[in-house]
């Protein structure tokens, strides 16, 4: 006789409280990378998925994956030939603001298409480039439109620079820029149409998750392109480097995660309402209402930014952060009120010291130098409040960099640089998935995250990212939430004195004063843009 208790679904909290033995933690590309071949490898039935960047012609790593061929491209011709459905959504992006992007996510969605033909199997292919349905309002568009225009202009005399054949190939990849330009003969090069109106596009679907027959959850930060490809040494090009958290995880938390992935481009275009993902953290918004003169979206759901907020109001020891970008104000708001009620409280962040773009091609916009406004701004923020109980750590290579003036380094260091999104609680709380803790992620873009709550798995997981920046032969102080933030204070003051080869570990204080000097405050440009 089946009891009412059986039938009951698990509550938040059931779902949350993750065993160790339920729990893989992936630290980088070399990890995560084979791990979800084996995942595509595995599935029976159905893979449902959403990522920012999935390119099918990324290298294979596993040994079992390589049977198959040399890229994803084969992998998913083998794994839609054995009788697997593969529904995923591509994010695609602005075509004026963001035209690589948004080539990119046509390709790649072309080359998904080809190997449901080549695999006989297109019936059991759903895929999809999605952008995001949020438009900023006309008057912005009006407003903007002289520097679009310029953009536009620079992207016509980039393409005609190509040859016709690959112009032509290109633009069928850029269908949205495409419909933006048309021809000037008599060589029929590629001109701003001068009636149409671009759209601007200001969110995306920044998610970054993969759900295999309803069994199994892999989250996290993680795109997958040749790009972000780095292991646990970090032994390439600093400008190559790209350190990443993907978790993968079983229990019903995949269910949920799976008709989150079937509902949420309805959700956020506003078809239908967005109810309750029990276990599941998420940033949903959709578009303002007609008239309108909103730049961004309109915020739907923004449980990621609760979650941390109500985990930060509570926290106790240590608050330990791994994140690529610290930039919201009201997550710095929060840390600086808990470090003043609660005096026993430390915090360690690990921050890239850079964005990429300005670390790795010497970037200057108007939107980089806002971002790292804001950070510094942030920093600052906790550090006054929290004093030496804050270690802001960048991670470099204990090696030194190459000679050329134009490299980032730190402190004659190169860089790594820093893509993951966790944010660990004491013993109470680990949340990982895709969202940054800026405006963007927290209020704009389409993100998911999990929390877990049993304290052996949140153990297990701030240990493992931990160890990953420290020097193989620390003790345990240096991982646990009483002592660890002293530790790591000291060990970056006496990385800081030493020459790069003698430095123990990742570990450096993240450069506040050169993001403050490079930084500027942009008037009429929100914080959730960057």
């Amino acid at each position: 006789m089946t009891t009412d208790s059986a039938c009951t679904p698990p509550s938040a909290a059931d779902i949350e409280h993750v065993a160790p033995e339920d729990v893989t933690v992936l630290l980088t590309a070399a990890e995560a990378f084979p791990h979800l071949e084996e995942l595509f490898l595995g599935a029976k039935h159905q893979i449902s998925a959403s990522f920012r960047v999935f390119d099918p012609e990324t290298r294979l790593h596993s040994e079992a994956a390589r049977h198959h061929g040399t890229t994803w491209y084969d992998l998913i011709v083998a794994v839609l030939k054995r009788g697997v459905h593969l529904h995923i959504t591509l994010a695609d992006f602005d075509p004026v603001n963001r035209p690589d992007m948004h080539h990119r996510a046509n390709r790649c969605l072309r080359q998904f298409n080809e190997a449901g033909v080549a695999a006989g199997a297109s019936a059991r292919l759903n895929a999809q480039a999605l952008t995001h349905p949020a438009r900023s309002s006309l008057l912005h568009r009006v407003a903007f439109y002289p520097a679009v225009r310029r953009k536009l202009s620079g992207h016509a005399r980039s393409l005609n620079d190509l040859a016709h054949e690959k112009r032509r190939s290109w633009i069928e990849d850029a269908p949205l820029l495409a419909d933006l330009f048309g021809t000037v003969p008599p060589k029929n090069h590629l001109a701003p149409r001068n009636d149409r109106l671009p759209p601007l596009i200001p969110g995306s679907h920044h998610q970054k998750l993969a759900v295999f027959d309803r069994e199994r959850l892999y989250v996290g930060g993680l795109d997958l392109n040749d790009r972000r490809f780095d292991g646990p040494d970090h032994d390439r090009q600093s400008d190559q480097t790209w350190h990443d958290v993907q978790l993968s995880l079983s229990g019903p938390i995949a269910a949920v995660a799976d008709d989150h992935l079937r509902a949420f481009a309805d959700e956020t275009a506003g078809n239908t309402p967005a109810p309750p993902r029990p276990g599941l953290l998420r940033t949903l918004s959709s578009a303002h209402p007609p008239g309108f003169a909103r730049i961004g979206p309109r915020p739907q759901v923004r449980e990621i930014r609760a979650r941390l907020l109500e985990e930060i109001a509570v926290a106790e020891r240590l608050i330990y952060l791994e994140t690529q970008y610290l930039r919201d104000p009201s997550i710095a708001r929060a840390l600086s009120a808990r470090a003043r009620a609660c005096p026993k409280l430390r915090l360690i962040a690990i921050l890239p010291a850079a964005p990429d773009d300005v670390a790795f091609e010497n970037s200057t916009s108007l939107d980089a130098r806002f971002g790292e406004y804001l950070q510094a701004r942030c920093a600052r923020r906790i550090q006054n409040a929290f004093g030496p109980r804050a270690v802001l750590i960048s991670p470099a290579k204990p090696e030194s960099a190459q000679a050329d003036p134009s490299d980032f380094d730190l402190e004659g260091a190169p860089l790594v640089y820093v893509h993951a999104k966790a944010a660990i609680f004491d013993n109470r709380c680990a949340i990982i998935g895709s969202a940054n803790l800026n405006g963007r992620s927290l209020n704009w873009d389409t993100e998911v995250a999990v929390a877990m709550t049993h304290p052996e798995t949140v153990a297990l997981i701030r240990t493992r990212l931990m160890r990953h920046w420290l020097p193989d032969d620390v003790d345990t102080t240096h991982t646990d939430i009483e002592t660890a933030a002293q530790n790591w204070q000291r060990l970056a003051a006496r990385n800081t004195g030493r020459p790069p080869e003698e430095r123990m570990g990742f570990i450096m204080p993240f450069p506040v004063e050169r993001a403050r000097k490079f930084g500027r405050w942009v008037p009429g440009i929100p914080p959730e843009m960057v």
